[in-house]
């Protein structure tokens, strides 16, 4: 990635696409948690979903990483799905392996549905940190090395997200789409001081300058969901690293993906990103939500609700 902070080869089973086509991209083992599942099918969810990640036509090698948990490739039934990107830091030693360890970190959780998903999510993010930080300390040539990450946890209750750098979650209904994380760069700092347009910012020569971050950056905090996302059926949800925003516009997403079951959204958008020169690494992963609206009365957010700033 392009990112570089201001003041990973992939995670197990993840193949890149530049190298052997439009392969699945999952890690292997078995399902979420460690406790045998004994509820019933109105306890769980129905979702499509694939995940791509490409080289790019610049770069020498992927730092990108990706991760569905447990491994899904089409239309799956889950009470529980895990899905994160994460974007490892060029021109810092080992990018590839720190993204590599974030999502390797949130496949190895155990998402027991005793504990409240913030609270997992905000453990996960802890743990990933700390693997980075081992592994410097294991290996100083590694000092330096650090990544984005955004997950999403996605529960029959709704959608729970979190992140810290610049990969993104975006939610997409129709024709319209709401950008539901927050980069964390120089260039978003200046668009909330209202000194820089949002429309602005991804061109801005500070856009690739990570305020917080996995590994070097002396902020790793990530933002936390205080509710979760309330999709209805058909909804989309995508997590992308830089790579995809920096070519392709973000009024395009929407038409890229309608219509499309997720492997052919996930290709489209990938494919878009190199039809455009992709200097970057490109990583998406699409779910699409296609079982019963989440019940009103849990909570929640709603579409209309999420404060993205760029809602088209």
């Amino acid at each position: 990635m392009g990112n570089e902070y201001s003041e990973f080869p992939g995670a197990a089973g993840m193949l890149d696409s530049s190298a052997r086509g439009r392969e699945i991209l999952t890690e292997p083992g078995s399902e979420l948690g460690t406790e045998p599942d004994r509820r019933g099918e109105r306890d769980r969810m129905e979702l499509d979903a694939a995940a791509r990640t490409h080289r790019g036509l610049v770069r020498s090698r992927n730092e990108d990483a990706v991760c569905l948990w447990p491994p899904a490739e089409g239309i799956v039934a889950r009470d529980a799905l895990v899905a994160a990107v994460a974007d490892g830091m060029g021109g810092h030693p080992g990018g590839d392996r720190a993204s590599a360890l974030a999502v390797g970190s949130l496949a190895d959780e155990a998402w027991s549905s005793s504990t409240g998903p913030r609270s997992l999510l905000e453990a996960a993010f802890r743990n990933a940190g700390e693997r980075i930080a081992r592994e410097v300390q294991s290996d100083p040539s590694l000092t330096g090395m650090g990544t984005t990450l955004v997950a999403a946890l996605f529960l029959p209750g709704g959608a729970w997200v979190s992140s810290v750098g610049d990969s993104r979650l975006y939610w997409i209904r129709g024709e319209r789409l709401v950008l539901v994380t927050r980069d964390h760069t120089m260039a978003d700092d200046l668009v909330r001081r209202g000194l820089l347009d949002a429309a602005d910012a991804d061109r801005h020569p500070s856009s690739h300058l990570l305020t917080r971050c996995l590994g070097t950056c002396p902020d790793a905090r990530p933002d936390l969901p205080s509710r979760p996302l309330r999709p209805i059926p058909g909804d989309l949800f995508l997590l992308t690293s830089d790579g995809l925003g920096r070519v392709v516009e973000v009024e395009r997403i929407p038409s890229l993906v309608a219509g499309k079951i997720a492997a052919a959204a996930a290709d489209a958008l990938v494919d878009a990103a190199l039809a455009g020169g992709a200097p970057d690494n490109v990583t998406v992963i699409v779910v699409r939500w296609l079982g019963e609206p989440t019940d009103r009365d849990a909570g929640g957010l709603d579409f209309e609700e999420v404060p993205g700033w760029d809602r088209k």
